[in-house]
């Protein structure tokens, strides 16, 4: 286990992160606030965005979406895929409360996270802090599936009417078909 310590650390999921938004941070903020202004009823658009993270292709999924509840509400979500990282096992990170698991995408056996794992992400709290627009930290939950490997990290503005949500998820490089081996 001590040879793949390296591995067990959330820096290389922020890290992929933050490759991701450096070519795209801005899209996603333009994207995200003219879905605000034009919206005026339940929408939702999702887009692929491709950026290089370790020397390899990936493809990163933008979902926008307008809700109605009572009032309006207005959520970004990212999907990242991440391969090459072994997630902890979750006795090893601080939980929220003691521990028990929650229902997260329709399914059993998520862990919530205790906020201060957010130090780990700080890509994560900079982007949701852009696109939410506050200099303080939003509430936020951390939803962790050690067997599913996935991670969920969500945040809320203080009104509760705008989402920004970061799915971390396993996946694979995006391969390229040009390359002469396969002819």
């Amino acid at each position: 286990l001590a040879k793949f310590a390296a591995q067990f650390d959330f820096g290389i999921a922020d890290a992929n992160l933050a490759e991701c938004l450096q070519s795209y941070q801005d899209d996603f903020q333009t994207a995200f606030s003219s879905l605000i202004t034009t919206a005026t009823g339940p929408t939702q658009s999702t887009a692929p965005y491709f950026y290089t993270f370790d020397k390899l292709h990936y493809r990163a999924t933008l979902e926008l979406s307008a809700f109605m509840t009572p009032v309006l509400k207005f959520a970004l979500n990212l999907r990242l895929s991440i391969d090459g990282f072994l997630y902890p096992p979750s006795n090893q990170l601080t939980l929220k409360g003691d521990g028990e698991t929650v229902q997260n995408h329709n399914c059993d056996g998520w862990h919530l996270l205790d906020e201060v794992e957010l130090v780990k992400f700080p890509s994560a709290l900079l982007f949701a802090q852009t696109i939410l627009g506050t200099p303080d930290r939003p509430p936020c939950c951390l939803f962790y599936h050690e067997d599913k490997q996935r991670m969920d990290l969500k945040f809320r503005d203080v009104t509760s009417t705008h989402y920004v949500s970061i799915q971390f998820e396993p996946g694979y490089p995006v391969l390229d078909f040009t390359d002469e081996l396969w002819y």
